[in-house]
């Protein structure tokens, strides 16, 4: 009987010791946090191109939410999404009553709601029948040129491109249209020339207007690459809480999950990463 006993403890005592040797070696092999955030942060899910697909039954999709599930792997964090139109997701931004806006290119003005977090780089490029549009184009020439353009309202490429929709020389020439797919038809149906914005985001309006194998992309010599990303509102989000995920984003950014998921999502067409520079790679997307 005693025997059996100190078998016992034994295996007991050997169990307890390999479960902390266990334990030490996950700490090692996996240094990333385990605990959570103190809440849910809440994420405004605008669609727009694959970066963020809503469906039918309001499933959340596209490289934000893939992206977004490897922060909160990393992080412990978790996420609440909130299916919002653009324009909204800002002003509930600058209101404090969202704490993430992401798939968003940086200004001065957003700058004052929240805290930028730079993942990619990102501009806009004229699309175009090949026909309408010459194989090169500066800023210079697309102003004091006839090409007529459609813009999206609410999306912003940063001081050069604002200070293009507002030159006097351009007004009669911009259409401002609500969404992606309505510049499409707009160009299939000729009453403008090309579309003015970042050909990722053109992608599914290109698909559905059937035109995606018809169309080129043209950069525009003097609208340069600007930072894109997310954006933690100023108010809402507790620091600790934010650190443990600007943490979790930062390391991710830099092993290239965001470069590998932009390159995934937008495989084809091949025109669709003409708009994105990766900052892990620091060079633009083939």
């Amino acid at each position: 009987m005693r025997f059996t006993t100190s078998l016992r403890a034994l295996a007991t005592e050997l169990a307890i010791l390999g479960a902390l040797a266990g334990a030490c070696f996950a700490a090692r092999a996996d240094p990333a946090p385990s605990m959570a955030c103190s809440r849910l942060i809440k994420v405004a899910i605008s669609p727009i191109g694959r970066s963020m697909m809503v469906s039918g039954n309001g499933a959340v999709t596209g490289i934000v939410r893939d992206f977004l599930d490897l922060v909160s792997q990393r992080s412990g964090c978790a996420f609440d999404y909130m299916v919002v139109p653009r324009a909204r997701a800002f002003a509930m931004l600058e209101k404090g009553n969202i704490d993430v806006v992401p798939a968003v290119n940086r200004t001065d003005q957003r700058d004052q709601w929240g805290k930028f977090v730079h993942l990619y780089d990102n501009r806009p490029m004229l699309i175009a029948f090949k026909e309408r549009l010459p194989s090169a184009l500066g800023l210079a020439q697309l102003i004091d040129g006839p090409t007529s353009i459609g813009v999206v309202r609410g999306y912003d490429y940063g001081p050069a491109y604002a200070a293009l929709l507002s030159d006097p020389r351009m007004q009669t020439r911009v259409s401002l249209v609500l969404d992606p797919e309505m510049s499409a038809r707009m160009l299939v149906a000729g009453h403008i020339d090309a579309v003015l914005m970042a050909p990722s985001a053109f992608v599914d309006a290109a698909e559905l207007a059937g035109i995606v194998d018809l169309v080129f992309v043209t950069p525009v010599d003097g609208l340069p690459f600007a930072p894109a990303g997310m954006y933690f509102a100023r108010r809402g989000v507790d620091a600790t809480d934010q650190a443990k995920v600007e943490t979790a984003i930062d390391f991710l950014v830099k092993r290239g999950e965001y470069s590998r998921l932009l390159k995934k999502y937008y495989a084809n067409p091949r025109w669709a990463l003409g708009n994105l520079k990766s900052t892990s790679t620091a060079s633009q997307m083939p």
